[in-house]
């Protein structure tokens, strides 16, 4: 889940003062000046007609202005995967495909700026042919599996036959664009080529720091791990304690099961010496917590869990001390229950950790929205009602406007799933109210 595009436009105002001088006026003439119409000896009487012309040369060019304002941008062709190959390989153009998701900001921020930018627009409906998929329907997820997406926007830049050429993840502004399309036009700086240079054995320091900035952008974030392992393997003890190594880590390696990582675990303090202390905690929580999370966002009965790496996740975080760790180990034991589609026993295992007060603040609300989600996605019904109670119970015991709002939102997620769609904007719109108190 990585980066503005605003020209300002000074506009001076100038006031003309007008103001009484010692100088004397000329005298105004007697004559009054004639009516144009009289002054003019052949002239005629103005017709109507005659100020229709003009009006409607007007609303035309009106009209023309706003189709080409609505045709102005990249134009996104709607074709099927096949048929957008058989069109590159019949143009001998590029493909330039954006990976969006309906649900992703930056990614309404590129359509409604970058992609509109008239000179980016002239490059790439002139060499690229471009498309736009959503990655959670249709061709999207096979298309996401294919070229490893995983964070959004995600852009391609595929040769004719579908090859990836070239990849960048987030928003960017038109220029750096540009210089993402040029890069890909000429080839010798894309992520391919880097990855073959990669592949046919170079390892020159400089080459894999630059290769891993070549990953990163690209959001290809399973080949990072694996080449900045390398790379910090081949440091040595005083160079592994460092800024440097601590950046490498954290922009590259986020699984708490790589051995890298745990050795940060194990020696933090060591980290801590040269790295601020809240730093250093703040992002092993995000890599600890990340990770128990993704098995509570999987869902019930998914085919990608993977019991063993599971329960060797839970046995590793019962061997660390941290002071979150039982945050981490009640998050698994929930979502261990959802993976089974046991629901009632994810219930029990939420309320469980309630009990002991493992979640407090924001935890806890992000634990409940979650939970929530995933039942309202279950046939629950029962269940569901019995859980549309407690969230009005738990938003009763709050006293503070946003917790309270974030507990009648997770209730109105759970009245959709039972087609009270008009209860659950009602309360919605409620807890907006709330929320400000």
């Amino acid at each position: 889940m990585d980066k503005s595009l605003t020209s300002f436009t000074n506009i001076k105002l100038i006031n003309l003062n007008h103001r009484q001088t010692d100088v004397a006026a000329p005298p105004l003439k007697k004559e009054r000046p004639q009516p144009f119409a009289a002054t003019q000896t052949n002239s005629k009487p103005m017709k109507k007609t005659s100020l229709i012309a003009p009006i409607a040369i007007c609303l035309l060019l009106l009209i023309a202005g706003a189709c080409r304002a609505q045709e102005a941008g990249i134009r996104f062709q709607t074709l099927t995967w096949e048929n957008t190959l058989k069109q590159a390989q019949q143009t001998r153009k590029m493909i330039f495909l954006d990976c969006y998701t309906s649900w992703c900001g930056p990614c309404k921020m590129l359509a409604r700026t970058t992609f509109k930018n008239d000179t980016v627009a002239t490059l790439f409906n002139d060499k690229f042919v471009c498309i736009q998929m959503d990655m959670e329907k249709g061709e999207g997820p096979a298309l996401a599996k294919r070229y490893a997406v995983n964070a959004y926007p995600t852009l391609l830049f595929l040769t004719p036959d579908g090859t990836l050429k070239h990849s960048v993840v987030g928003f960017m502004n038109a220029q750096k664009l540009l210089t993402e399309a040029q890069t890909a036009l000429q080839g010798e700086e894309t992520l391919s080529a880097y990855l073959n240079r990669y592949t046919q054995g170079e390892r020159d320091e400089k080459f894999i720091r630059a290769l891993l900035n070549k990953l990163y952008k690209g959001g290809r974030s399973d080949l990072q791990s694996k080449v900045a392992t390398e790379l910090i393997n081949t440091f040595s003890d005083k160079q592994f304690y460092t800024r440097d190594c601590w950046s490498l880590i954290v922009y590259h390696i986020s699984d708490p099961m790589s051995p890298i990582l745990q050795k940060v675990i194990a020696k933090r303090f060591r980290f801590e010496r040269i790295i601020a202390r809240d730093t250093v905690s703040m992002f092993l929580n995000y890599a600890l917590g990340s990770k128990a999370n993704r098995y509570l966002w999987m869902g019930a009965n998914n085919p990608k869990f993977n019991p063993q790496e599971f329960e060797a996740y839970t046995a590793y975080l019962k061997s660390i001390r941290d002071s979150r760790t039982p945050i981490y180990l009640a998050t698994l034991y929930t979502a261990k229950q959802l993976i089974k589609g046991n629901y009632r026993g994810m219930v029990e295992e939420m309320k469980k950790a309630f009990w002991y007060s493992i979640f407090q603040g924001d935890d806890k609300v992000q634990f409940v929205h979650a939970c929530m989600i995933q039942l309202s996605k279950s046939k629950q019904s029962k269940l569901i009602q019995e859980c549309i109670t407690w969230m009005q119970q738990l938003a009763d015991e709050e006293t503070t406007g946003y917790y309270k709002s974030e507990y009648m939102k997770a209730e109105a997620t759970l009245l959709k799933a039972l087609g009270r769609q008009k209860e659950a904007d009602a309360l919605t719109e409620e807890a907006r109210r709330v929320r400000m108190k």
